[in-house]
C-alpha cells in the first residue's frame, strides 16, 4: 500500500470497501475492508452552529472549508447564514455533492490551491492528518493564503505514543500499519505538536472559544461520546 492523496479518496474509500491487510495475533494476514466515512453527516449542522457561536462568526461572513468532502459542513454553515464554500481533492466526493451546495464546492488539491478571493474564516475538518508531514508547510501556507483570521480545525491526533505515525511521502506502508494508513491518516501526532506548529504560521489558540465548544459537546447526547471532536482534536485559532 502506498498512499497517494490524489487518488486514494475514491469510490471504494467512500463506499466502505477500501481493502487493506491486517496482521492477526497468530501472525497470519487477512484482507479487510475499511469502513470509511460517509459522504454526508447530518450531525455536521450542529457542529457548525456551535462553532459559529463559540467563535462569534456572524451571518454574512465568508468561509472556505478545505477538505470539504461532499459539502456537509458547507451546508451546515450556510444554514447559519454564513457564505460557505469548499474544496476537496476527492473527485468522487465533489461529484456526489447535493444540489444545495453543488455550486459551492469544487475539486482541488489543498496544498496547491490558489484562492481568487479572501475569506473571513477557514475550516479544515479531518484534513491535517491526511497530509504528509513533508507537505504540511504547503498546507498551512494555503490556510494563510485564504486571508482568513479565524481557523477551525478538527485533527485526528495520536492520543498514545504508539499511535504516532508519519510515513515518508510515497513510501510503501508496512502491513502492520495498513490498518491505520488506509484511512489516509499519514501525519498522526499529538495535539501539542499541532498547537506548536500552528504558532510558526502565526496562529494562536483561542482558548475561550475552545472551552465554549467543549462545554457544548460534553453536554450533548451523542456528541459527548465523540472523542474525535474533543479537546485533544479540536483547535480553534486566530491570527
Amino acid at each position: 500500500m502506498i498512499i497517494d492523496p490524489s487518488t486514494h479518496y475514491d469510490a471504494l474509500y467512500w463506499g466502505a470497501q477500501k481493502p487493506y491487510r491486517y496482521v492477526l495475533p497468530d501472525g497470519s494476514i487477512e484482507t479487510r475492508q475499511y469502513a470509511g466515512p460517509a459522504l454526508w453527516w447530518d450531525g455536521a449542522a450542529a457542529i457548525c452552529g456551535t462553532l459559529a457561536d463559540a467563535l462569534g462568526i456572524p451571518a454574512g461572513a465568508s468561509l472556505i472549508d478545505i477538505g470539504c468532502g461532499a459539502g456537509c459542513f458547507v451546508a451546515g454553515f450556510l444554514g447559519r447564514g454564513i457564505d460557505g464554500y469548499g474544496v476537496d481533492i476527492s473527485e468522487h466526493a465533489i461529484a456526489h455533492a447535493p444540489f444545495a451546495v453543488k455550486d459551492r464546492v469544487r475539486h482541488g488539491d489543498a496544498i496547491a490551491q490558489a484562492f481568487d478571493r479572501a475569506y473571513d474564516v477557514c475550516t479544515a475538518f479531518d484534513l491535517v492528518e491526511h497530509i504528509y508531514l513533508a507537505d504540511q508547510g504547503k498546507l498551512w501556507d494555503a490556510f494563510n493564503r485564504t486571508g482568513a483570521r479565524t481557523l477551525a480545525l478538527d485533527i485526528g491526533t495520536a492520543h498514545l505514543p504508539e499511535h504516532v505515525w508519519c510515513p515518508e511521502a510515497g513510501s510503501e506502508i508496512p502491513i502492520s500499519r495498513e490498518w491505520q494508513s488506509v484511512s489516509g491518516h499519514i501525519a498522526v501526532l499529538p495535539i501539542e505538536f499541532w498547537r506548536s506548529y500552528a504558532r510558526t504560521f502565526g496562529w494562536l489558540p483561542d482558548e475561550p472559544a475552545m472551552e465554549r465548544f467543549e462545554a457544548w459537546r460534553v453536554s450533548q447526547p451523542g456528541y459527548d461520546a465523540m472523542e474525535a471532536w474533543g479537546r485533544r482534536n479540536v483547535l480553534l485559532l486566530r491570527r
